[in-house]
């Protein structure tokens, strides 16, 4: 595992952050989950069912992001580890399986 390698992460990680504007879809999966604790959400129990489902593949998304964020910030923390003469050269390579399974 090398520096250019996880600077590479990093960007990858950017280039998606952008492309599907994560800021903008957190903001609109909280307004929408906001909705659904109104008392009468359930009152049309259809509706409240598919709005959720509608919901779900998003929330899914950033989930999924998140967990990839987090995991890129694992890595960089174990390359400062890795500068400073630990070694965990185990570590990053399988948090970097785990990055690259996820991204591709």
């Amino acid at each position: 595992f090398t520096i250019e390698l996880y600077s590479k992460l990093k960007d990858r990680l950017d280039a998606l952050r952008g492309l599907f504007d994560v800021e903008s879809l957190t903001i609109e999966v909280q307004n929408k989950e906001e909705k659904t604790l109104a008392p009468d959400f359930w009152d049309d129990t259809t509706a409240a069912e598919s709005y959720i489902r509608a919901l779900q593949p998003k929330k899914q998304w950033l989930s999924d992001i998140n967990s990839l964020t987090s995991k890129i910030d694992d890595i960089s923390v174990l390359v400062d580890f890795s500068k400073s003469g630990d070694d965990v050269t185990e570590e990053l390579n399988t948090l970097y399986a785990e990055v690259i399974k996820v991204t591709e």
